[in-house]
């Protein structure tokens, strides 16, 4: 017996012998769409976002949108039903539905919902957009307009050009 037991005490890693251990994953969360563009009236159906995280996760609506922007998730699920309300205000609103993971809630991704209001307005998924110096072909600004609206290139920028398409509401712009 203790032969035995010195046999399988022996038969361990050596000084020279490498383990190889697997680096973890990053966590990281996704979703379907990063930004909502509603009009005045609010959904007439609600929109899906389906999120990809490897954990548990869920949801907050900040407090600006908790009264008018309801989210919804089915036990278990990884989609979102996001319905928005009318909007009685003559100004545009906005507020940001987090995800994140229940283990770590640094491991977050932002949905941002804005509503246009009874003026007239334009709403645009970004206020900046980034583009590279190299490699891009084409990017597109997607918008929401309750105004008629006109696309200008500033004259002299020859380096970028809109290219008009026929677009549903809300467009997008293909630059």
């Amino acid at each position: 017996f203790l032969a035995v037991m010195m046999l399988f005490s022996l038969t361990g890693c050596t000084e020279n012998e490498q383990v190889d251990e697997e680096e973890p994953t990053p966590v990281e969360i996704t979703v379907s769409k990063e930004t909502l563009l509603i009009n005045k009236v609010g959904t007439t159906s609600p929109i899906n976002i389906d999120v990809t995280c490897p954990e548990q996760w869920d949801y907050t609506v900040s407090s600006a949108g908790r009264d008018w922007c309801i989210v919804k998730r089915a036990t278990n699920s990884n989609r979102m039903t996001i319905t928005v309300n009318r909007n009685p205000n003559d100004q545009g609103r906005s507020t940001t539905i987090s995800v994140f993971s229940k283990e770590n809630r640094d491991i977050n991704k932002s949905i941002s919902v804005k509503q246009l209001g009874q003026k007239e307005g334009i709403l645009m998924d970004k206020d900046t957009y980034e583009v590279p110096s190299k490699g891009a072909t084409s990017f597109s600004v997607e918008l929401l307009a309750s105004v008629e609206f006109e696309v200008e290139v500033e004259a002299g920028k020859d380096w970028i050009r809109y290219i008009e398409t026929k677009a549903a509401e809300p467009h997008a712009l293909t630059f």
